[in-house]
């Protein structure tokens, strides 16, 4: 059974809506199925939605049949985007670096790209049993806004061109991007009222599904989902429900209190792109790739070396993930060459054209995907337990089963082992099936679905959209919310990427100390922090930590200046030029020196209600750590902006 595969997790539906009324009738406050115009609106909701799926007014692309571009340029509409928010920016720019704008030209101006992190839990938020249960975290929407709100008012945010994000950071960036409006501090205001009751609770599912129109929006996509004859998992419905308390405005952001239609689309969001007047946002998800589990095409003609029965296949030891990215232009991964329009998502295709025209998947379902860490396979899970927990006896008896599994199932079980997914991944058409005319060799290509899941399984900040070679990105800001920042384990990461995607890195000042050792062979621990620390002791212990410059060098350049990049392992393209990362942990400060941003309570990845109180005081510490570093992120902007002048003077 292939990875993207039918398989028996996924919901088998009698009745679909009266199976939906019921789960509804389970979910909501005793009284509320009771409400008129709740049960019209369900009673409605199939007639609603076969009525959307013609409906060319409601829904213009049901007329566009969708074609993938299958090479690694930027689309047109991105192309459009760059030129417009080049012209856009240029005076921002100028007054950033403190030059008369005919200083700047538009061809020197960085391309600067701000990355958001997603916060794995922490061990003293984490039990056994709720192991399989993780949430993307809340920490992650408020962290990420507040960083961008600090570089809004140092005025760096103008300059950006992409905002990625990775779980939970994608979260935010929608939400900047539809119900803020595009506004710093109409996002701060709505987390201060929003965050107040858990998405899942009866109180939120009150609120939300009584406010007209809301079921269809709510709901409609997987009805949608459903009657594509496409299997609904629990994701979808995390995803939709989790999505309606997002984006349900409250009485304190005075814009109404019913659910925006506009923002349930991924593509309405290019209304704040297309002249260039916001950064370009880019989701992420990954899928989990396993070669072992090829599709066959019962007419490929297997040669020695094809063959998914031969070692290279059954005793393959290494898996990958293969980065998917979401923006309002397009959808798709490097390393397969496919890109499909984002209004098309959702969709069957078949040898890269599409088979039926149905409506925009829904945000809901999509913002489902990106933070769906309980798909995630449970070896990530592992290797996360793996770095929290602290070192000594209980990491030793982690690893000894993972050793005695590996020595009494073999090397495939192994892989049956590591690779099991706690809980189903979403559903979705593969836009890839039949990318060639028949017979295709093995491999995803074969697959009817695609299985994507949280990015944050591969790498917790969105390093890889961002190394696509045509985007020719030169500044990458990495706000890192990891649980795991104070142990200095961004460097491996990061070096794992480089790895990857053809990167040398420098740290500037010297790469981080390696861990000190105890005999036995265990990490020492880092000092715990006091119960009542001072400002003058967080200083002293982070003062130095607050941003560390990384010097990215190709390994694999092209053979010639501007020439197509060097296709890596896993098929992936290899880096190009130079780019300056900006790491940027988010870490306790002198404002609030007895606050842990890491590991305070009310920050756990199982907590998904914030007091007005708690999410000011990590919206302070965000903004307090940003002061820290914006000298810093100035001088490095301002160097590279002063190289690429220079090169363009020397061209002439």
């Amino acid at each position: 059974m292939s990875n993207d595969g039918d398989d028996d997790h996924h919901w088998h539906l009698r009745g679909y809506f009266d199976g939906l009324k019921n789960f509804i009738a389970r979910l909501i406050p005793e009284g509320l199925t009771q409400d008129a115009e709740v049960v019209e609106q369900l009673s409605k909701l199939d007639e609603t939605v076969k009525n959307d799926l013609v409906n060319a007014e409601k829904n213009p692309e049901i007329q566009w049949t969708a074609r993938l571009r299958s090479d690694n340029s930027l689309s047109e509409d991105e192309q459009k985007f760059l030129k417009a928010r080049k012209a856009h920016i240029r005076e921002a720019f100028a007054k950033y670096v403190g030059v008369d704008v005919s200083e700047v030209h538009e061809d020197d101006i960085p391309v600067i790209a701000a990355a958001g992190s997603e916060k794995y839990p922490s061990v003293k938020q984490r039990n056994w049993d709720r192991l399989h249960h993780d949430l993307s975290s809340l920490l992650s929407n408020v962290f990420i806004a507040a960083y961008l709100a600090g570089a809004d008012k140092s005025g760096l945010f103008d300059c950006l061109t992409y905002i990625a994000g990775v779980s939970g950071s994608c979260w935010g960036i929608a939400q900047y991007y539809t119900i803020a409006n595009c506004s710093h501090s109409q996002l701060r205001a709505h987390y201060n009222t929003a965050l107040n009751k858990s998405p899942g609770s009866h109180d939120s599912i009150n609120d939300v599904l009584s406010t007209p129109d809301a079921v269809s929006l709510v709901l409609g996509g997987l009805t949608i989902k459903h009657m594509s004859k496409i299997g609904i998992t629990a994701m979808d419905l995390y995803g939709a429900i989790i999505t309606g308390h997002l984006l349900l405005p409250v009485p304190a952001d005075e814009q109404g209190t019913n659910l925006n239609p506009e923002h349930f689309k991924l593509t309405n969001q290019r209304k704040w792109t297309d002249d260039g007047r916001q950064p370009l946002p880019i989701y992420t998800a990954v899928r989990h790739e396993r070669p072992w589990k090829d599709w066959k095409d019962p007419d490929y003609p297997f040669t020695e070396g094809s063959d998914h029965t031969s070692a290279e296949h059954t005793e393959a030891q290494n898996s990958w993930f293969q980065w998917f990215e979401f923006n309002p232009y397009e959808i798709g991964c490097d390393e397969l060459k496919a890109w499909q329009p984002s209004w098309s998502f959702g969709r069957h295709f078949d040898q890269r054209v599409s088979t039926d025209n149905i409506p925009e998947q829904s945000l809901s379902l999509e913002m489902g995907v990106w933070g769906s860490a309980p798909a995630g396979p449970l070896s990530s899970y592992l290797g996360t337990i793996q770095r929290n927990l602290p070192k000594g006896v209980i990491t030793k008896e982690v690893n000894k089963m993972a050793n005695n599994i590996a020595e009494h199932w073999g090397p495939q079980g192994v892989e049956v082992f590591e690779d099991h997914h706690p809980v189903h991944a979403a559903n979705n058409p593969n836009p890839v099936f039949h990318f060639y005319p028949p017979p295709n060799p093995p491999g995803i290509h074969n697959s009817p679905r695609v299985h994507l899941i949280d990015a944050g399984m591969d790498n917790n900040l969105p390093l890889y959209p961002l190394a696509h070679p045509s985007r020719e990105i030169d500044i990458i800001l990495g706000f890192d919310s990891s649980s795991d920042v104070q142990k200095n384990s961004f460097f491996q990461r990061v070096e794992d990427f480089g790895k990857r995607k053809g990167y040398r890195w420098n740290s500037r000042g010297g790469q981080p100390p390696k861990p000190e050792v105890n005999t036995d062979g265990t990490q020492v621990s880092e000092p715990v922090i006091p119960t009542h620390p001072t400002a003058e002791y967080i200083w002293e212990r982070f003062g130095h930590r607050y941003i560390t410059v990384y010097d990215g060098v190709p390994i694999n350049p092209p053979a010639t200046k501007g020439g197509e990049p060097v296709i890596g392992k896993f098929n992936t393209p290899q880096a190009t030029r130079p780019v300056t990362l900006l790491y940027i942990p988010l870490l306790p400060n002198k404002v609030d020196p007895e606050f842990d941003p890491c590991l305070a309570p009310f920050v756990g990845s199982y907590n998904l209600v914030y007091k007005p109180e708690e999410v000011e005081k990590l919206w302070n510490t965000t903004e307090a750590n940003w002061r820290e570093c914006e000298a810093k992120v100035k001088a490095a902007v301002t160097e590279v902006w002063l190289k690429k002048k220079e090169a363009r003077l020397a061209r002439k």
